[in-house]
């Protein structure tokens, strides 16, 4: 009986000891806590990183209602102030200066985070000039800084995006770093060139000036793309006006050489049609009109960058 007795009380000794070793532990330890929204759109952020800059004790990441909880040493830090971090990717990094003199008798301490976007988000869709929607057109950016902010020349970002079958894109682009050794870091104002583009089509720019204010924000850019095909269509006929069929067209323009464009033939009724984008810097294009037992006639057409689109008529004579 007396043993029975003897191992009973060692028992509660020793759940009290353990009970004792946990309560001091837990008095050697502060409770961080908070939420972790989006600064813009006021919603929680989810996957957020927190932890104390210096390394001392563990991290966490927010869940998907924004909220966190984790623990820190008491006396952890050396000078009375633990320096928390909250991260995620595509955001800024947010920093609080932790004094221990905010932590009340009951270890727990709320500190909530805002966060903004380090990114704009574009939005909108790519039209043809009847305002039907183009499907698989391309937007692409580039970015320069206003002049007097450092660099100013133009330079291509990576991120592209591809309209679907209702001509709709989104696109986001981050804000830009500088990477020179003498001014590193995000820049304050800057531009975005963006474009789209098709084959068929002619290219259309938007220049958009921006700054740190429209970070996180969702930016609506519309397209409106008109055709950079040129139609040229016509009649062939002889000196005394008889339509001549087979006739065989050929379109060129000049670079070090003449160089080839397209060709076609004439119908049963004389009458031909050939269509061709033009080239982007070439402006002047010839057309051979030949037929077997005939002198070949040609003519040249000289296009500006208004003309894309448009449609042309040149007849042709020959001569036996």
């Amino acid at each position: 009986m007396k043993k029975i007795i003897f191992f009973a009380c060692l028992g509660c000794m020793l759940i009290g000891m353990a009970s004792c070793k946990k309560s001091d532990s837990a008095n050697d330890e502060i409770t961080i806590y908070g939420n972790v929204i989006d600064r813009t759109t006021g919603l929680p952020l989810y996957n957020v990183l927190i932890k104390e800059k210096n390394k001392v004790g563990g991290s966490t990441v927010t869940g998907n209602d924004g909220n966190y909880e984790f623990t820190l040493p008491l006396n952890g830090s050396s000078n009375g102030v633990y320096y928390l971090l909250a991260s995620k990717d595509k955001y800024s990094t947010s920093e609080y200066e932790l004094k221990m003199d905010r932590v009340d008798k009951n270890r727990r301490v709320k500190v909530d985070f805002q966060l903004t976007k380090e990114s704009i988000l574009y939005t909108g869709i790519v039209v043809d000039d009847q305002n039907k929607p183009i499907f698989d057109a391309h937007i692409s950016a580039k970015m320069s800084e206003p002049e007097g902010y450092g660099y100013s020349y133009w330079y291509a970002y990576g991120t592209t995006a591809i309209t679907d079958a209702n001509g709709s894109y989104t696109l986001e682009l981050p804000r830009p770093r500088r990477y020179n050794s003498d001014n590193y870091g995000f820049v304050k104002q800057w531009k975005f060139e963006l474009t789209a583009s098709k084959n068929g089509f002619a290219e259309v720019v938007h220049t958009l000036n921006q700054n740190a204010d429209d970070l996180g924000k969702e930016i609506p850019i519309n397209f409106v793309m008109g055709s950079n095909i040129v139609t040229v269509s016509g009649k062939v006929t002889n000196t005394y006006g008889t339509t001549i069929s087979n006739a065989y067209l050929v379109v060129k323009y000049y670079e070090s050489g003449y160089k080839y464009v397209g060709s076609t033939m004439t119908d049963s009724n004389g009458e031909y049609s050939i269509s061709f984008t033009p080239h982007e810097y070439h402006r002047e294009y010839y057309f051979y009109m030949d037929k077997e037992g005939y002198s070949t006639s040609t003519k040249n057409l000289e296009l500006s960058s208004a003309d894309v689109g448009r449609s042309y008529v040149l007849d042709f004579e020959l001569t036996k």
